[in-house]
């Protein structure tokens, strides 16, 4: 089994070296920047890989189910757990996922953050960032080596709704009649598609 934890060597530096931490708090505070990291005053910047949206929705292809750290029922290597205690201990998420495909098991741990006092009051977990603090499985790969199996998933389901949207058109073109009966003496639904000109190829 291959491990991999995605933490920036920068920011794993002032997670111990409080000299570090205090220098980077500082420049922080006088540039007035707001970084991706999640700062606060008594505390490391969260040292994990923070996820664009685009490489959630790439994740999320690879591995769409969710569930938090506590309800996840496998193996979790100690690596992660490690990086998990550390997390729990510097208080950097709000909560801990595990994004897992029970075709395909090659799991992420992703930590996330409520964007907002008011999200966080409001439990709006749709909107909370995401980081990734590990994944493990048959092999180790580059976030870009999972990007592209993303798109290849993506793809090949685009294939599969055209083929089957084009086989649609075919059928409602050959059989215009009985798709009108359909319409019209059952209420069918892809009647109903064929008669409104919807072939539903959107997924």
């Amino acid at each position: 089994m291959n491990v991999q934890i995605f933490m920036s060597e920068d920011n794993k530096a002032l997670i111990y070296d409080n000299e570090q931490l205090d220098e980077f708090k500082q420049l922080v505070s006088e540039l007035g920047l707001q970084c991706n990291n999640h700062i606060d005053s008594e505390k490391s910047p969260i040292p994990y890989m923070w996820l664009d949206e685009a490489t959630v929705r790439a994740f999320k292809l690879l591995c769409p189910q969710t569930d938090k750290i506590k309800n996840y029922r496998f193996e979790i290597p100690i690596e992660i757990l490690r990086n998990v205690k550390l997390s729990e201990t510097e208080k950097y998420f709000d909560w801990i996922e595990i994004w897992s495909n029970s075709k395909d098991p090659d799991p992420f741990a992703v930590g996330r953050v409520f964007k907002t006092e008011s999200d966080r009051t409001r439990a709006y977990e749709w909107s909370a960032s995401s980081y990734l603090i590990g994944r493990w499985g048959s092999e180790a790969k580059e976030v870009s080596e999972l990007i592209n199996d993303a798109i290849k998933i993506a793809s090949d389901r685009i294939v599969m709704c055209a083929e089957s949207s084009i086989a649609k058109l075919k059928s409602w073109k050959e059989c215009p009649e009985l798709w009108a009966k359909q319409y019209i003496f059952n209420n069918n639904t892809e009647a109903s598609q064929a008669f409104n000109g919807s072939s539903n190829i959107l997924f």
